[in-house]
């Protein structure tokens, strides 16, 4: 014949909460020492969403302020976006790189660079690069 006892709720419950209180301490702790979000390298869904750029004949330095628009839904870990002056014949007439790093989806990030209005300038090219292989995080 089988027989039971009554079991303390009070005390049930008291071993509950010492066991909760660890576990959920320990979740914590593993949930926030993860690295968070790994993004990527691919930069084809990031836009140039407007620019602006002063060429100034009196000031030897060509001013650009460019914002850069993730339209992807990754993270983009980073790029670069290079900014070049092209002469009035078409040519190269300087360039300045500048790194964006960890774009979220939808996000805007402004940068601005300058650089040494070499010969006169027509106008400024600007594109957005990947992050060379060797400066990626491992």
């Amino acid at each position: 014949m089988l027989t039971s006892r009554p079991v303390s709720i009070h005390c049930s419950a008291a071993l509950g909460r010492r066991l909760l209180l660890p576990l959920l301490a320990g979740l914590v702790l593993l949930v926030g020492s993860c690295g968070g979000e790994i993004g990527t390298y691919d930069v084809s869904t990031l836009e140039v969403a407007r620019y602006r750029y002063l060429l100034d004949p009196d000031d030897e330095l060509v001013h650009v302020v460019v914002e850069v628009l993730n339209t992807g839904p990754d993270l983009v870990e980073g790029s670069v976006v290079v900014v070049a002056g092209i002469g009035r014949n078409g040519e190269k007439r300087g360039e300045s790189r500048t790194r964006v790093d960890r774009l979220a989806s939808g996000e805007r990030r402004v940068c601005s660079t300058s650089f040494i209005n070499r010969a006169r300038l027509a106008t400024v090219d600007i594109s957005i690069e990947p992050v060379p292989q060797e400066e990626r995080k491992r």
